[in-house]
């Protein structure tokens, strides 16, 4: 059985491993599990109800990862994915659009708008 360090962004106490080729997961209680219920962890972490649910909102969330820094910062785990996923992807939640809001952080944070932007979001200016 081979042992790997899971993600920076996984559960704490959950370990990856390979049992005859097939992908597994020692759990924190020390058992061996399936990596679904790894995945499933991760999602929970990550503001979702399981890897199904974070499955559903997949398409959303490609449209946020269109540079190789948007994808490193909303990996499966991430706090970043958690605020994208409560603040972004919840219906009805009133978003602050003001400039160095928590919209306009997480943003600047994931390279979808420039640092100290003095516009508000939605209001980018055009090019001339």
């Amino acid at each position: 059985m081979a042992s790997r360090q899971p993600s920076p962004h996984a559960p704490k106490g959950w370990k990856l491993t390979t049992v005859n080729g097939t992908r597994r997961a020692i759990n924190p209680e020390g058992k061996n599990v399936s990596y679904a219920q790894y995945l499933n962890a991760q999602a929970r972490l990550s503001g979702f109800k399981s890897h199904s649910d974070y499955r559903k909102y997949a398409s959303k969330i490609k449209g946020y990862r269109d540079t190789l820094q948007a994808k490193k910062a909303l990996r499966l785990g991430s706090p970043q994915l958690r605020f994208l996923k409560e603040q972004i992807l919840t219906p009805n939640k009133v978003n602050d659009v003001k400039p160095g809001g928590p919209l306009a952080r997480f943003l600047e944070d994931i390279g979808r708008r420039e640092k100290n932007a003095p516009y508000a979001v939605g209001d980018t200016p055009g090019v001339k």
